[in-house]
């Protein structure tokens, strides 16, 4: 009885150890997952916009201009809320984790700055405003979210690397492996 007792213990021991054995994802898994998550929404939603407005200009009709601001009001939202998420999301305490918030508020600065220079251009605009005036008004942001959108993922690798457990976090976070 004795011997089936301790048998019966110790499975069920190795039952719970088993259970918690690589089922859970470490913090630094975690945070990295949520600001790969956080990029690429926001990059989705920059492409989405972007196609929306080239179709507008390339199929002009009315009401263009209004679509096109709306567009644009679209990529500045989701520009200001990667900004915020990134500097909210400070990452674990762990090596390297004072470089990564630096590199991720340095480029949550770049997005606010580019997200100010969007919403300045379209306040400038009225309702009447012709194409080659929107052309010219917004045309320079187009260079700059592109800019941006290749330096969130160079961000991300220098994130990564900035300690053993974050390049293991963002290596092991399936939402980052877009972004390897």
């Amino acid at each position: 009885m004795r011997l089936i007792a301790s048998a019966l213990a110790v499975a069920a021991t190795l039952s719970f150890l088993a259970a918690g054995c690589g089922s859970s994802q470490s913090a630094e898994e975690k945070w990295a997952g949520s600001v790969c998550s956080s990029v690429a929404d926001w990059q989705d939603q920059i492409k989405k916009s972007t196609d929306n407005i080239k179709s507008q200009i390339q199929s002009p009709s009315v009401g263009m201009v209004g679509t096109i601001k709306g567009e644009i009001s679209s990529a500045v939202d989701a520009t200001d809320k990667l900004a915020s998420d990134l500097k909210a999301n400070g990452p674990p305490n762990t090596e390297g984790s004072n470089e990564a918030k630096q590199q991720l508020e340095a480029f949550a600065s770049q997005l606010q700055s580019t997200a100010t220079k969007a919403k300045d251009s379209l306040d400038s605009l009225s309702g009447s405003t012709s194409l080659s005036d929107l052309a010219s008004k917004l045309g320079p942001l187009a260079p700059e979210l592109e800019a941006l959108s290749t330096n969130a993922k160079s961000t991300l690798n220098s994130v990564s690397a900035s300690g053993s457990k974050l390049k293991k976090g963002f290596h092991d976070a399936s939402a980052c492996k877009q972004f390897q």
